[in-house]
């Protein structure tokens, strides 16, 4: 028998993660950490475009909520309750969305923690670790009077919209499955590492 995360839980998740401190550009960076670690880890490269497998793979786990041709295929929950979108992404994104936002990082961020290789195709980035403090500046809004809008995303939550359509048994979880166990396999199948997790995400599980 089948075990899925409820659907209360998800919507609960997902409101707390469009609210929070992220940007929306947390998204990318989710997807490109994922292509590295299927790629082979943290000394990988990152082939990007449509005929790339992997990277693909990434970025439908990551925000693809309906099949491709439909509207509104993918979803950003990353601080999008600022954006005009409400989050949704068309089903281009998969083109024209998060190979394109990160060649444009080299331009807003002084050190960027995917970098392109210059003159190969297909664009191509190497990962370079970036401190606590550059991931904070970078992928989140710096901090405001309003409490409602003053998190970092939670670590968990994050976890349960990356598990959203994952059958638990499949991953060796039962009925008593914990939060830690969700927070768990996000690390693992993504390669977040200790910097990576206190600086841009609120790692609490109550």
């Amino acid at each position: 028998m089948a075990l899925y995360l409820a659907p209360d839980l998800i919507r609960h998740a997902v409101d707390r993660l469009r609210a929070s401190r992220a940007q929306t550009r947390l998204l990318e960076y989710l997807i490109f950490r994922r292509a590295l670690e299927l790629s082979g880890g943290a000394s990988a490269q990152v082939a990007t475009g449509k005929t790339q497998p992997l990277f693909q793979q990434a970025i439908r786990e990551w925000a693809q909520v309906r099949p491709a041709d439909q509207p509104q295929a993918f979803f950003n929950p990353f601080g999008t309750v600022r954006a005009q979108d409400g989050g949704f992404r068309s089903g281009d994104f998969p083109s024209n969305g998060a190979s394109d936002t990160v060649g444009r990082w080299g331009g807003s961020m002084s050190s960027p923690p995917f970098k392109r290789l210059p003159d190969v195709r297909p664009m191509t980035f190497v990962y370079s670790p970036s401190s606590a403090p550059d991931l904070e500046r970078s992928f989140l809004q710096a901090t405001s009077t309003d409490p409602d809008r003053n998190s970092k995303p939670r670590l968990a939550d994050t976890a349960v919209w990356w598990l959203r359509e994952r059958d638990l048994e499949t991953l060796g979880f039962t009925e008593q499955v914990e939060l830690s166990d969700l927070v768990g396999t996000l690390r693992t199948e993504n390669g977040l590492t200790d910097v990576e997790q206190s600086a841009l995400f609120d790692s609490s599980l109550i």
